[in-house]
């Protein structure tokens, strides 16, 4: 496994520029977006009943009430499909991109690999649960960029300029969180099947 921590201000800039130019597929891409917003949690009763996902405050902190639900309201597949068409999904990339800016490190990590095997995704997969776990005991929070990682061509231009070995598997905004926020619910080990 691999591990760099973005930090210099030349490598957060260059990091918030590429989010800034292609960070709106995250929006634009349907099929991405559709399955991105199928794990937004808008009730807390719904949050409880599927324990996964996020919800509204998880993402965007405190937010009243009317703009809770113009937000979902916005970010409905199909009503953000029309926006996109009008520029939002490039609106929305340079929000994203301003977090980015305003973060003290960007996290990647990486399989040695180009083509992992299964065996591979599976020590990814517990080296991540490990990393998490360990940032979180630290006080630390950690924010996916997966727009990074979800699409072949953008995981290969984000390797490309920042010199990352093998195949780049995790992106992440890692800092001391700005606000609390309630746990996310997760399922029991005991009803997850391998």
């Amino acid at each position: 496994m691999t591990c760099r921590h973005l930090r210099s201000p030349t490598d957060l800039r260059r990091f918030a520029t590429l989010v800034a130019h292609r960070a709106g597929r995250d929006f634009s891409d349907e099929a991405a977006w559709r399955e991105t917003h199928s794990y937004f949690r808008w009730t807390s009763r719904d949050a409880a009943t599927r324990r996964d996902g996020f919800t509204a405050q998880q993402i965007f902190g405190a937010i009243s009430p009317p703009r809770e639900l113009l937000t979902r309201a916005v970010l409905n597949p199909a009503v953000l499909r029309r926006l996109c068409r009008l520029g939002f999904d490039r609106y929305l990339g340079a929000q994203f991109a301003r977090t980015a800016r305003a973060t003290p490190v960007i996290t990647a990590a990486g399989l040695p690999v180009d083509a992992p095997t299964a065996p591979d995704l599976l020590t990814a997969g517990m080296w991540l649960a490990d990393y998490w776990l360990t940032a979180t005991r630290a006080g630390l929070a950690l924010h996916p960029m997966s727009i990074l990682t979800q699409h072949e061509d953008l995981r290969a231009e984000l390797q490309q300029r920042f010199g990352l070995p093998g195949r780049t598997f995790f992106v992440a905004r890692l800092g001391y969180p700005a606000a609390e926020a309630a746990a996310t619910l997760r399922h029991p080990a005991s009803t997850l099947a391998l």
